[in-house]
């Protein structure tokens, strides 16, 4: 999430790409005890616990076509991110790219291994960027 939502409701969110997507999926590492969240639009409620996104948050989105969601809000001033022991999914909230270094630079020293996602690599989606 690269905004700040107008509605920070999953629903309100992926309005624009509904019908497009089964679910959201969130991860939060601070959360030992449930750390997976989702959202399914067509479950009843209480059976989402994925209930609120916020700025920075990384989302897997289960997409049942190729579509482009469109998310309304405000650029933030600045950001801060929680990160806890363990593997993080977060998303790097700027409207523009930042060498990684650069990106990370609040957290040098305090990571092993950053990873990225990109769709467009069918053979290897996931992998390890350089930290520094």
């Amino acid at each position: 999430m690269p905004l700040i939502p107008v509605d920070p409701s999953p629903g309100a969110i992926f309005a624009s790409i509904a019908g497009q997507y089964s679910a959201v999926f969130a991860y939060n590492a601070c959360d030992s005890s449930d750390p997976w969240k989702r959202f399914d639009p067509n479950a009843p409620s209480f059976v989402n616990d994925l209930t609120t996104i916020g700025i920075g948050q990384g989302l897997w989105i289960q997409a049942t076509a190729d579509t482009t969601a469109t998310i309304t809000g405000s650029v933030p001033g600045s950001v801060s991110i929680l990160l806890c022991a363990g593997m993080n999914l977060i998303s790097y909230p700027a409207a523009t790219s930042v060498p990684l270094p650069d990106a990370l630079v609040s957290t040098a020293g305090k990571y092993d291994r950053v990873w990225a996602y990109d769709p467009t690599d069918t053979a290897d989606a996931i992998q390890p960027l350089p930290a520094r």
